[in-house]
């Protein structure tokens, strides 16, 4: 799957540059293995494997 936006630039050019500034230090392992598990994610019910994560279906005008 392709990330569609950021809300943070500091953890954009973390994925699009591999440019660590702006993002803490001691955070950017943890992102970089998250980016790569939703790089290699074929549907979005596989991020319901990783609970630790709490992700929660849309609702309102976001469902779907």
């Amino acid at each position: 799957m392709k990330i569609r936006s950021f809300g943070h630039k500091g953890i954009k050019h973390l994925y699009e540059d591999d440019n660590a500034k702006g993002v803490p230090p001691d955070t950017v392992d943890k992102l970089r293995k998250m980016f790569a598990f939703l790089d290699a994610m074929q549907q979005a019910e596989e991020l319901r494997a990783l609970t630790v994560w709490r992700v929660h279906t849309l609702l309102g005008d976001r469902k779907g």
